[in-house]
Parts: C-alpha cells; sequence; structure tokens
C-alpha cells in the first residue's frame, strides 16, 4: 500500500498506488488468496469495475519471414510458392511453425523453446509473411521484444527442410545461385540478428501497455 499519502488520502490515486497496483499485480508471487484479498482492495481503491479480459498479455509482431527470387547467403533461392504445400499441411493439422529465436541455438534448453506463437503466415508476391506475438508473460520473451522495439534485433529467418529443388553447377546462374527451392516443408521461423536472406525483417511490434496488462492480471486473479 502507499505509504506516502497522509491519512484520509487512500481514496485518492496517487502514484504509489498506481505503481503499487502495476508492480504488485504484475508480479503474482503472493499465494493466491492474498492476491484476491490485495487485487480487490486496489479495485475498490480506484473504483475501478472490471468486466474481464480474455486474451493473454502479448505484444503483436508481424515480419517477412522470407523474400521470394533473392539470393540468400547460403547461395539459395526460394521460388514463389514454394511454401503453399507446407502451409496447407500445417493447416490441416492445426499446428503452425514454432517461433523460436536465432534458431533455438544456445548455450541452455531454454533457447530452445518458443518466444510466443505465429498465428498467420501466408505467400504474397513478395514473399512469406507472417504475424504473430510474443508471450509477455516469458521473461525471455519480453527481453526480445525490448530488443525489437529498440531495433537492435530486426531480422527474420526460416528453418525449413527442402523438398524439391534443382541444382545448379557454379557459374550457370548470373546472379550465383547454387540452389533454387521449389517446395519446403516450414519447421520454424525465428527472430535473429542477421537473417540469411538480407530483405528478410521485422516489419512491426506493437508494445503491449503495462497498466492494461496489470488489469488483465488483476482481472485473472479476482475470477
Amino acid at each position: 500500500m502507499c505509504t506516502t499519502c497522509a491519512p484520509g488520502d487512500q481514496e485518492k490515486s496517487c502514484p504509489s498506488q498506481r505503481e503499487w497496483l502495476v508492480a504488485h499485480v504484475q508480479g503474482l508471487n503472493f499465494p493466491r488468496a492474498e492476491r484476491r484479498a490485495s487485487a480487490y482492495k486496489q479495485s475498490q481503491l480506484f473504483k475501478v469495475e472490471i468486466v474481464g479480459f480474455t486474451s493473454t498479455i502479448s505484444a503483436q509482431i508481424t515480419a517477412y519471414a522470407a523474400v521470394f527470387s533473392n539470393v540468400d547467403s547460403h547461395k539459395d533461392v526460394i521460388e514463389p510458392g514454394a511454401f503453399t504445400d507446407t502451409l496447407a499441411e500445417h493447416k490441416r493439422a492445426g499446428t503452425t511453425p514454432h517461433m523460436l529465436v536465432m534458431h533455438g541455438m544456445g548455450s541452455d534448453n531454454a533457447a530452445e523453446l518458443p518466444v510466443g506463437a505465429w498465428t498467420h503466415l501466408s505467400q504474397d508476391s513478395k514473399g512469406l509473411y507472417a504475424e504473430g506475438k510474443l508471450i509477455l508473460a516469458n521473461s525471455r520473451a519480453r527481453d526480445i521484444h525490448e530488443l525489437v522495439k529498440a531495433r537492435v534485433l530486426t531480422g527474420a529467418s526460416i528453418g525449413f527442410r527442402s523438398r524439391r529443388f534443382v541444382i545448379h553447377p557454379a557459374g550457370q546462374k548470373a546472379d550465383g545461385r547454387r540452389r533454387t527451392l521449389l517446395s519446403v516443408h516450414l519447421g520454424e521461423v525465428s527472430l535473429v540478428t542477421d537473417p540469411s536472406n538480407g530483405l528478410a525483417h521485422i516489419q512491426s511490434v506493437k508494445s503491449a501497455d503495462p497498466v492494461l496488462s496489470a488489469l488483465k492480471r488483476l482481472a485473472e486473479s479476482l475470477r
């Protein structure tokens, strides 16, 4: 509770009380019964009527995971339509490619875990367009969110298995490609610092509002 207000001022929404709400509701490290009591007290203090929230606290992100007809650092070129079969297969199975960071490479097992979920993937004239969400209840996802917002982490890259492709002898193609990918199986889409395809970039990220996030957690604790 606020320790800076004078007696009798508890009904006012002072900054210290607001910080208490954000810190305690976001933390949620105390027992559920105490959380319910504290959340109820704070909702009465600020005269907030909680209607309810249904979505997980997240930050929306969009990216081009791959760009067609562009030679990447592996001398591969992805042809338009290369993702048609794999996207249809994911849809039939009710699955989506994983959202990883740096293709899950790291010194511990946590590096292999997703930091969010891709909610929409489609092909357009440019390439493979992706929409997703960073799950901010995950501390690693919060770190990634800050890096993306600061434009420190800007690239996107796909983890795939090639199905149909054409190999070109050295010097055959003027653009220097060694392989043309006609169809691939898409396993994951990663957020990366240095994408293999230099044109594959994160397009946007929408910041989560800290007060709204706190209220969402507050609503969940009152259920």
